[in-house]
């Protein structure tokens, strides 16, 4: 897994959400930082480096 992708969590106990990112998070169960309860991966994406913006852009 590429080290810029990243995981969008929710928690079902609280509602709380993060950004986290996924290599980090793969394989393991996320604390809620609101709350003791546990998150839940949503969805993932890739961040594009500046200079992959600026050649889409043009």
């Amino acid at each position: 897994m590429d080290a810029s992708t990243i995981g969008w969590w929710g928690c079902a106990d609280c509602g709380g959400d993060a950004e986290l990112p996924a290599a980090d998070t793969a394989g393991y169960q996320v604390s809620c930082p609101d709350c003791s309860g546990v998150m839940a991966e949503q969805w993932q994406w890739e961040c594009i480096e500046p200079r992959q913006r600026d050649r889409i852009a043009a």
